[in-house]
């Protein structure tokens, strides 16, 4: 019997497809070490993810908080973010999917499950994209429209946001009557930016940047357990 070159090209064909078949549900192809695509999002596609720990239990949901520490590095290999290298050296909590932290983070965390540890491949337009940044260590400019690698650890997720119930202050404090203070935002700890409680002009409290002069930022406790803004017993 002949066998063409046309027909052995068709049954070569049809072997490597059958191997592609069976190689694992990848569905835009291999996406990473220790991670396997069953997700057909073009989205998801275009972000490489390499797992060196897979952590347990269910992966992290969408609308859950998540706590990440991580690494952010340029494809040139210089470290442009540190969470524990940072002010404070605290990991980040935020709602995942909430659009709080960058797009490649949303869309590559509920991958991964709580104690995984995974380097993320981050295209330009799910990072910082186009827009003008200071790196947040070392405050050099990070280049326009670059790509960026994340070594991200999972350190808790899959937490129910709840709310808070606030009770009677104590009575001792080691705040002192009549001594101007600042009321500091504690996640600015692990920015550049000073961020402290604001009294505005409409009567509501904001957040702004710390101006030492501006009266609507300098906080007293006062002798009878009241709190004011611009001087001892202020009426503001």
């Amino acid at each position: 019997m002949k066998v063409t070159l046309a027909t052995l090209a068709l049954i070569s064909n049809a072997q490597a497809m059958k191997q592609r078949s069976t190689g694992g549900p990848d569905v835009f192809g291999p996406n990473g070490v220790g991670y396997t695509n069953t997700d057909a999002s073009a989205d998801v596609a275009n972000i490489g993810i390499d797992i060196s720990n897979a952590g347990t239990g269910d992966n992290c949901k969408v609308g859950d908080w998540t706590t990440v520490h991580w690494v952010g590095s340029l494809p040139d290999g210089r470290v442009v973010t540190d969470s524990r290298a940072e002010p404070g050296g605290l990991p980040k909590t935020f709602a995942l999917g909430a659009s709080e932290v960058f797009r490649c983070w949303d869309l590559a965390i509920p991958q991964l499950k709580k104690g995984a540890k995974a380097t993320l491949h981050c295209p330009s337009y799910y990072s910082w994209g186009g827009a003008y940044t200071q790196a947040p260590l070392g405050g050099a400019p990070i280049p326009l429209n670059t790509d960026v690698n994340f070594d991200i650890e999972i350190v808790d997720c899959n937490r129910t946001p709840t709310w808070t119930s606030y009770y009677d202050q104590p009575k001792t404090t080691t705040m002192q009557p009549g001594k101007c203070m600042w009321l500091h935002l504690e996640e600015a700890d692990a920015t550049a930016n000073d961020m402290v409680l604001t009294a505005s002009d409409e009567g509501d409290i904001i957040v702004h940047h710390k101006e030492k002069t501006d009266k609507a930022q300098q906080w007293y406790w006062n002798a009878d357990g009241s709190l004011s803004v611009g001087g001892p017993n202020s009426a503001n």
